[in-house]
């Protein structure tokens, strides 16, 4: 996944110095369970791991925030701590294209920050977001002193492009409306919060940036998704999507 140059600062934005003692003094403990307890870091050799702790500076972003854009410089890598990113490029007909979502646990840049390339895509918050942040010098000087920080990035991209494989094969061989539920269980999965009714998806998203996500039209995703409300699998509400039947959504695609 590729993103876009940081842009300087907003005020909105707390910054910290990237070079820090350890990032888990200044990240809530659900942030620092995020990011601990996710495969690829737990994966990693407890040497390894501290060193990429104490170079990680933390920076919190509001929701709505492009933190970079297509066509920068790639001067920083990214690790979610809490929130989500969408990746996204524009077409020349002037549509978004989200490319995939990055939420708690996942990093992205590291392939733009390594290839020396202008970026490729943008980068913007989908809710409130606390981020980790290592400089391109760090990362390059980290790579230098732990060579198995190479082989652990060529993982996560190995993990990225069986995702992009799954996601093409599921885009010739499924319907939109199964593509929509798969994708609506998945968002509840990783940014879920319960409720007494169901399973508020937490994310700023509208129904243009599922449409966005699916390669499909903004008219045919509300079509869908009101089909999906009238058989009270689901409910489409201003702060988002609550899904109210999980089971019933999956017995739904199977059908479809």
């Amino acid at each position: 996944m590729t993103v876009a140059a940081c842009l300087a600062p907003e005020p909105s934005i707390i910054p910290f110095p990237t070079a820090a003692s350890d990032w888990r003094s200044r990240l809530t403990a659900e942030e620092t369970r995020a990011m601990v307890d996710a495969p690829w870091f737990r994966g990693l050799p407890a040497e390894l791991g501290q060193a990429l702790v104490s170079i990680a500076g933390v920076r919190r972003v509001p929701a709505g925030q492009t933190m970079t854009h297509a066509l920068g410089k790639a001067d920083e890598w990214f690790g979610v701590a809490r929130g989500a990113v969408k990746l996204c490029s524009g077409t020349r007909a002037g549509r978004q294209v989200i490319f995939t979502l990055a939420g708690p646990g996942d990093w992205f840049g590291d392939v733009a920050v390594m290839d020396g390339e202008s970026l490729t895509h943008d980068a913007q918050t989908c809710m409130t977001t606390t981020l980790l942040v290592v400089s391109k010098p760090d990362l390059l000087s980290l790579l230098r002193r732990q060579p198995l920080l190479g082989i652990a990035l060529a993982r996560i991209n190995c993990q990225r492009a069986q995702e992009m494989m799954a996601m093409f094969t599921d885009a010739v061989s499924l319907s939109h409306e199964q593509r929509l539920i798969g994708h609506l269980l998945s968002l509840s999965r990783r940014f879920g919060v319960p409720r007494g009714d169901g399973i508020r998806i937490a994310l700023q998203m509208s129904q243009q940036d599922l449409a966005n996500l699916l390669g499909a039209s903004r008219q045919r995703i509300n079509a869908l998704l009101k089909k999906l409300e009238r058989q009270h699998l689901l409910r489409i509400e201003p702060s988002g999507v609550v899904i109210l039947s999980p089971e019933g959504l999956k017995a739904e695609a199977a059908l479809a």
